[in-house]
């Protein structure tokens, strides 16, 4: 089985990195926003835990999905483009859920 390049390897785990670090933000920035909605009266506990806590475990699930990945010498791109995707629909969901 052929290694991939050092260059390839590093631009690889660069680009990782870098959507792990906006996965983070992301959820934290969903997080504080869905913290507005306990302001509410009475949120939709279901869509306030989506809203709330669901991107920060998808952000957490994709950082250590890419890191096992990137430890097994295989591209770990897939792993925090899929945490900010999930993250995007369950706070979309759970906001959703609560203006209902």
């Amino acid at each position: 089985m052929a290694h991939r390049t050092s260059t390839a390897r590093a631009v690889d785990i660069g680009i990782t990195v870098l959507l792990m670090l906006v996965s983070g933000a992301l959820a934290v920035a969903f997080f504080s926003a869905g913290l507005l909605w306990a302001l509410d009266s009475s949120p939709n506990m279901l869509g306030f835990a989506l809203g709330v806590y669901g991107p920060i475990a998808a952000a957490i699930v994709g950082v250590v999905v890419g890191i096992i990945l990137l430890t097994r010498d295989r591209s770990g791109i897939v792993a925090p483009f899929a945490a900010i995707v999930v993250s995007i629909l369950l706070w979309w969901i759970g906001s959703t859920l609560v203006a209902a």
